[in-house]
């Protein structure tokens, strides 16, 4: 059995597929921002598509059933039976400037007549099952689905919220609001729907824009947080205690003041690092503990679990699930690492698998490294073809170049899923080094200078290091610096001491593991400073030709790619103009062939014919 889930609609499209080989269960899974190299892309996902097919060599006449989020709601396709589309002629025939309030499709590749095109002319097989998903539903189930726990608590938080009770690979809905769901309290649906509540995620994000970020800065609000010990703590917001009503939280009078009343930082000054700013990310920060610690105490409370599963974006915050982790609720915790929209095609395939494909095979996502496999021959064709001086290397000539502190981009098996490089596409460099967050945040990833790294430390070490109870395999857990070691590991701590760490075991990335080994034995120290192999503004790099663009772009000293390290030539940036252009024509081709591939060519150049009349 095939199962596709996608996310057509919003920010973060992207799809992932299921397949259902013997007693295993295989996943690939992309978001179309990796492919089309646009962030946060709103585009209709039809390169992610061809990505999950190409990954297990299917067609679209291969997949069994198709599971799509319904972000905002669905009406019927008129001149196609039994179908439901997205994406109204209306939305489609608006100018630009209309659509979401702003030129998304500059922005974030939005374009809504390319996407009512693509999504009415899919050559789906008629005996595919297609079914529509609330998308509050899929950041639940791909987080309760991807663990190993039989009996959960599960709790979602991002515009929309939810709390569920998994239990033998189903998933009930207790409390659910949001997206034009049905309005669930304890249960029972109490409405057809209801309005998106202006929670504690949505009012960081308003925050995070008045601090001068775009709408997906929260991890820059967060960072900012931690400079509060160096100014007296003030309350400039004035959030409110009455704000809980059983399962809504509602910050509407708060979010309307803020809006109206607070300037938006002007990035000209450049000192952001000040009592006001700080004060103001910091309180937007101890509510958002607040306001998941009440959510978190609610969901053990409603489902009596000793185990809680989480998603949505506000699970992408460290310092929140270090707290939910410390309170002692709960003896186990997972974590969904797509967390963010970008996880809603896993949730909505496994939905897909549970609830209308009747899988009864576990998944247990141990790792997140949903890509599709590097073909060796290929990555050394890209390197021959651009002239570079390249060679044969292995992990101990990596470590020790690592050691005498150069700065090394590894691009290295299948890619990670979700937000956050987990070795496999990441730049890493010694975190011995006090000089060096400052030197990648200004030379390399050209970002905020308040910013800080993670470290990748071994999973049987990392308590050497760090005060930590749990592993934290997908980055997604804050922990303080042990006393005295602070000094030894400097690069990868905040300013407050703590660290975002990924503990990296020899199950979860035997190679990854290797190299901190190799690393270890050269230095004595199980750790690196790891970042995610992208410059500012542009999405993890996905493909051999996007490493070397990005390689070329940057200050970083060495690619290493698969089994190879790569040296910086003389005049990259000749180099990277000839090869920007190269991966822009590719990426024409690619959707070119996609749509005859993918498309009822027929319906789709109607289309076309009726939008240039």
């Amino acid at each position: 059995m095939n199962i596709l889930g996608l996310k057509t609609e919003g920010h973060d499209t992207g799809a992932a597929l299921i397949k259902s080989n013997g007693d295993n269960l295989d996943v690939v899974a992309i978001s179309e921002e990796r492919l089309d190299r646009i962030k946060h892309s709103y585009a209709y996902p039809i390169l992610s598509i061809g990505y999950c097919l190409d990954a297990f060599e299917l067609e679209l006449n291969d997949i069994d059933i198709i599971c799509i989020d319904r972000h905002n709601g669905t009406f019927e396709d008129t001149t196609q039976k039994n179908r439901l589309c997205q994406f109204s002629l209306e939305e489609a025939l608006a100018p630009p400037n209309a659509r979401w309030g702003y030129d998304a499709k500059a922005s974030w590749g939005y374009d809504a007549r390319q996407s009512y095109m693509l999504e009415r002319s899919m050559a789906f097989n008629s005996k595919t099952l297609i079914y529509f998903c609330s998308h509050v539903d899929c950041h639940a189930a791909s987080s309760y689905y991807a663990s190993d726990f039989n009996d959960s608590a599960v709790l979602v938080v991002d515009a929309g919220q939810g709390i569920y009770k998994g239990f033998n690979k189903t998933l009930s809905v207790i409390d659910r609001c949001g997206y034009k769901d049905p309005f669930y309290l304890n249960e029972c649906i109490v409405a057809n729907s209801h309005r998106i509540v202006r929670n504690s995620a949505i009012f960081f994000n308003l925050i995070t824009e008045k601090l001068g970020f775009d709408v997906f800065g929260a991890g820059k609000t967060m960072a900012l947080a931690a400079f509060i010990d160096k100014f007296q703590q003030k309350d400039y917001l004035k959030t409110y205690k009455k704000k809980y009503d059983d399962f809504l939280i509602d910050y509407e009078n708060i979010y309307e003041h803020v809006k109206k009343n607070f300037s938006r930082f002007d990035e000209t000054k450049d000192i952001i690092i000040d009592e006001f700013w700080v004060n103001i990310a910091d309180e937007a920060q101890r509510s958002l503990i607040e306001d998941m610690l009440y959510l978190a105490k609610l969901a053990h409370k409603k489902t009596k679990s000793k185990r809680l599963c989480l998603a949505g974006g506000a699970a992408l915050s460290c310092i929140t699930n270090k707290n939910i982790c410390d309170s002692g609720l709960f003896e186990n915790l997972f974590i969904q690492p797509a967390s963010s929209d970008a996880g809603i095609p896993l949730g909505a395939a496994l939905i897909g698998y549970y609830k209308w494909g009747g899988g009864n095979l576990s998944y247990n996502m141990k790792t997140a490294y949903l890509g599709k496999k590097n073909i060796k021959s290929h990555v050394l064709k890209s390197l021959s073809k651009w002239d570079l001086s390249f060679k044969k290397t292995n992990d101990l000539e990596v470590a020790r170049l690592i050691s005498d502190g150069k700065i090394v981009a590894r691009f290295i098996g299948k890619s990670e899923y979700g937000p956050r490089a987990l070795g496999n596409r990441s730049i890493l460099a010694d975190p011995r080094r006090p000089d060096m967050l400052d030197y990648i945040n200004k030379n390399i990833k050209h970002r905020e200078k308040f910013r800080p790294f993670a470290p990748s430390c071994h999973e049987d070490k990392v308590t050497s290091y760090f005060n930590i109870s749990i592993n934290s395999p997908f980055m997604l857990m804050a922990a303080n610096v042990k006393q005295g070691k602070e000094k030894i590991i400097p690069a990868v701590l905040h300013v407050d001491g703590s660290a975002r760490i990924q503990t990296v075991s020899y199950d979860q990335n035997p190679e990854y593991y290797n190299l901190i080994d190799s690393f270890g034995s050269i230095t004595g120290i199980y750790v690196l400073l790891n970042t995610s192999f992208n410059d500012n503004g542009e999405p993890i790099v996905e493909t051999p030709e996007d490493a070397i663009l990005t390689f070329l772009n940057t200050g970083i000293d060495y690619l290493y790619i698969e089994d190879w390290l790569v040296s910086r030539p003389k005049s990259p940036d000749i180099i990277a103009e000839k090869l920007n252009k190269t991966i822009i024509n590719q990426k024409t081709k690619l959707f070119d062939d996609l749509l005859q591939r993918l498309c009822d060519m027929k319906r789709y150049n109607k289309f076309v014919d009726y939008f240039n009349q």
